[in-house]
């Protein structure tokens, strides 16, 4: 049996790969002047999933800790389009974090992500705030399909 640190490795190492498999797959989308934060307790995922967005046409803008994030959000509330945030995270886990955003800015969609499986009524998802689950790691697909129904002005350039 390989020790929980191993093993998280190995899921690290599969995530980047995967991601930098479908990285070079993406297709630009027209979502350049869309800022995006991405919260997660993990440095290595957070490059990554920055590299990805930014890529693809998106501000990003990053924090490990998610108190970060809400001092952020707090000098300006309106800085920012859409919150991507891990569910499992210290101090604050992304549900919590999400309600602490609703308080900010109510009209702030937040999408949770997260290697573990996720289930809750949709209607306490909504009342958070949350407007999707995207599981880790990410497929480029549902992530650009969650990203394009969150942000309803962002349109592939195929639908030119």
């Amino acid at each position: 049996m390989l020790s929980r640190s191993v093993q998280g490795t190995i899921h690290q190492a599969v995530t980047v790969i995967i991601l930098l498999k479908n990285t070079l797959l993406v297709r630009r989308h027209q979502g350049e002047a869309r800022k995006i934060l991405i919260v997660d307790d993990s440095p290595g995922w957070l490059l990554l999933a920055g590299e990805i967005l930014t890529k693809c046409g998106y501000q990003v803008q990053t924090c490990e800790d998610p108190r970060d994030a809400l001092s952020l959000l707090k000098q300006n509330p309106e800085q920012i389009d859409l919150v991507i945030t891990d569910l499992q995270m210290p101090c604050l886990d992304g549900l919590e974090l999400a309600a602490e955003l609703r308080k900010i800015n109510a009209a702030l969609p937040v999408v949770l992500t997260s290697a573990a499986m996720f289930q809750m009524p949709s209607e306490k998802l909504q009342r958070l705030g949350i407007r999707d689950f995207v599981t880790k790691p990410w497929d480029r697909e549902r992530l650009f399909s969650v990203l394009q129904e969150v942000l309803p002005n962002t349109r592939s350039e195929e639908s030119r």
